[in-house]
């Protein structure tokens, strides 16, 4: 779900960018990607905790699926959506200090 819930909103703005001429802003789709996630979580299941060995894991990757940064962050136990949710920042974060 935190897949679907991530690239829906990433295409409906790549599409506003090529279509509408909308500038690119991240930190207005990364609040909307959570907007999202949170409305699609509630109205699925109620929160469940469970432990993700208390970390989280990625790997970006350029245009040709070379890896070009692996990261790890301790998170504690939490909700598996918010725990993907913390990992798309982090990689997002990372991104965007790189350039």
């Amino acid at each position: 779900m935190a897949f679907f819930a991530t690239i829906w909103p990433i295409w409906l703005w790549r599409n506003s960018m090529v279509y509408n001429g909308k500038i690119f802003d991240h930190i207005q789709l990364f609040e909307t990607i959570k907007i999202r996630l949170g409305s699609w979580c509630k109205a699925q299941r109620p929160t469940v905790a469970i432990s993700l060995n208390d970390c989280i894991h990625g790997i970006l990757r350029n245009h040709l699926g070379s890896s070009l940064v692996i990261f790890s962050k301790a998170i504690g136990v939490v909700d598996p959506v918010l725990a993907e949710t913390i990992a798309i920042k982090e990689a997002l974060k990372i991104f965007y200090a790189s350039k």
